[in-house]
């Protein structure tokens, strides 16, 4: 299995989306251990942990069966990419690759392709694409509700 998780602080609304092949559980406790003895691995993270403790939550995003770890990568960097650069606690983006494809689902999306044919050509889940299409509110909200 593999997971897709966001670590968000409740108050500012800043995200830390990360991957795992372990149980989500355990990856929080990971976090959570560097965080709490200040060697956390990503500084943002730590800085932001530091000046408040408290108002965390951790979600799942996204999970499914076994995929290769570059394939995970992708996926955890086009969910890191839908994060407001103000908002976002990652510390670097994936690849310039994931780039182009988001800027390729956000284009279909414009053009109003349904989900199925977006998921087809880029290999997205219907997730991911969702949350792609949230980042676009000049969109008429009800116009691709029907293609899901």
């Amino acid at each position: 299995m593999y997971y897709i998780y966001q670590i968000r602080h409740i108050t500012t609304n800043k995200k830390y989306i990360g991957s795992s092949r372990c149980s989500p559980f355990t990856r929080w406790q990971q976090h959570f251990f560097g965080l709490k003895n200040h060697y956390h691995q990503n500084p943002l993270f730590q800085k932001e942990w530091d000046d408040d403790l408290r108002n965390w939550e951790f979600t799942i995003l996204e999970f499914g069966e076994d995929i290769s770890p570059a394939r995970l990568l992708e996926i955890e960097a086009s969910y890191i990419l839908c994060v407001p650069d103000f908002l976002r606690l990652n510390t670097s983006n994936r690849t310039i690759r994931t780039k182009e494809r988001n800027n390729r689902v956000v284009e279909m999306l414009e053009n109003g392709e349904p989900y199925d044919k977006i998921k087809s050509e880029t290999g997205l889940s219907k997730t991911m694409i969702s949350t792609i299409r949230q980042t676009l509110p000049h969109l008429p909200q009800g116009k691709y509700k029907a293609k899901v």
